[in-house]
């Protein structure tokens, strides 16, 4: 991490109680969240809650040339580092995803194939939770996944009732560590 990123997620936590980031995500973090994604076809990914990019830079690498990223950061410092990747299959969007019905008309009305979340669920409302999780349903394609990494498996219960299938795993190699919800539409 450069001394740039830690001084503006610093500043970010202290501004915005919504940022749950302390530290860009890790190598391991990224290699157990990509085992759920196949890369081997074109696919469209929608990240909620970039950050600093270390997710949105890993996809870069891996995705195949017409393959896309929507990659949504509401805080506007963070999303600085977002919007300064320049990749023709990147979309950068400063909103909130708690606004995606605004969004959505900027995806084409596709069905992603994977949504990638980040953002502190636990630092939402309930009912924020359960918004995030149908309108993220309904953006995914017949076999899409939606997958989280969080604090905790908080998460779990509100995936259970929209989702067939919900698999947890645990990375421990992360500042804090994380648990990452693979759902199943």
């Amino acid at each position: 991490m450069t001394k740039k990123e830690f001084r503006t997620i610093i500043r970010s936590l202290i501004k915005d109680r919504e940022v749950a980031t302390i530290y860009p995500s890790s190598k391991s973090l990224i290699k157990k969240i990509f085992k759920c994604i196949n890369f081997t076809k074109d696919i469209l990914v929608i990240e909620y809650g970039a950050g600093t990019g270390s997710i949105t830079k890993a996809f870069i690498k891996k995705l195949s040339r017409n393959s896309r990223l929507i990659a949504i950061e509401k805080n506007p410092n963070l999303f600085n580092f977002i919007r300064n990747i320049e990749d023709d299959r990147l979309i950068s969007i400063n909103n909130d995803v708690r606004d995606i019905h605004k969004i959505h008309p900027l995806i084409k009305k596709e069905k992603a194939d994977y949504i990638i979340s980040g953002i502190p669920f636990s630092m939402l409302k309930p009912k924020e939770r359960i918004s995030i999780i149908k309108e993220a349903k309904e953006l995914l394609s017949t076999n899409g996944k939606l997958i989280l990494y969080q604090f905790s498996p908080l998460m779990k219960k509100y995936l259970a009732k929209d989702f067939r299938k919900v698999r947890i795993r645990f990375e421990p190699i992360n500042i804090p560590p994380m648990f990452i919800l693979e759902a199943h539409k």
